[in-house]
């Protein structure tokens, strides 16, 4: 009967003394760890925020991730060709309708896709994505805007291309007889690619002059002259200074004996 009573009094203890432990959180990476808690009652509260290192948010101090991690990449800025010197400025967008942001200016130029951080160039880091971007010299004289797609620890090269206007001009020498309809067209090259010449007005030419060489016309009769001139291939030489736009000089006027003389490569 003393050992019934014993036994009855031992379940009671255990009974009361399971029923009085403390609940609480005891994980102690959480914000809420209870020290005194002896069972967890499943109410941790963590701080929350990016775990991955990689990540530029990682937040060391979170032990729950909310997938908000966001990863950078570098674009490089760049164009091949000097300009008027004045700098370029650049200025880009994430979403439409937030607005363009000042990122920077740079004043170099590169004949081929340069490494990020190259100097004299912009280098941007960003995080990875797709933005839209301007750019535009601080003379006005070159404007571009495109789509640049930044990724995840990568360099992206984005190339500012001049698009120039075929470096050439005409001048007339000799002093005019009068009349007599035979003045010369003089038409010479110092780049290694090739032009289309078109001369129009009372006399009529269409040629093709060769990379650094130079050709002669005489018989060509009084009168004002167009003169389009037109990059017919690139031979990977003279590209700054010898490749663009069509140009077309005006309001050429020979009368009497006088030249023509069209120099390609030089404005």
């Amino acid at each position: 009967m003393n050992a019934i009573k014993t036994g009855a009094i031992l379940i009671l203890l255990s009974a009361f003394f399971v029923g009085c432990k403390t609940q609480g959180c005891t994980d102690e990476d959480a914000k809420n760890f209870d020290s005194k808690a002896d069972e967890d009652n499943g109410e941790c509260v963590y701080v929350e925020g990016c775990t991955d290192p990689k990540a530029s948010n990682y937040n060391s101090s979170a032990k729950k991730d909310n997938g908000t991690c966001s990863f950078t990449g570098n674009a490089i800025f760049w164009t091949d060709y000097p300009g008027t010197g004045s700098k370029i400025f650049v200025a880009i967008q994430k979403e439409a309708g937030l607005g363009y942001q000042p990122e920077g200016d740079f004043d170099g130029f590169a004949n081929k896709a340069p490494a990020c951080q190259t100097a004299d160039l912009l280098t941007l880091s960003k995080s990875a994505g797709t933005y839209t971007y301007k750019a535009e010299r601080a003379d006005g004289s070159d404007s571009w805007e495109g789509t640049l797609v930044v990724e995840k620890d990568k360099c992206v090269d984005v190339e500012l291309r001049t698009n120039l206007t075929v470096a050439a001009r005409a001048t007339v020498s000799g002093s005019s007889t009068g009349s007599g309809d035979n003045n010369d067209l003089d038409v010479s090259s110092i780049c290694s690619d090739e032009y289309s010449i078109t001369l129009a007005g009372p006399t009529r030419k269409e040629f093709v002059l060769k990379g650094n060489s130079s050709m002669n016309f005489t018989g060509i009769k009084d009168g004002t002259y167009s003169i389009a001139v037109v990059k017919s291939n690139n031979n990977g030489s003279g590209r700054v200074t010898c490749s663009g736009r069509p140009k077309l000089i005006t309001n050429v006027e020979v009368k009497g004996s006088q030249i023509i003389s069209l120099i390609i490569g030089r404005n």
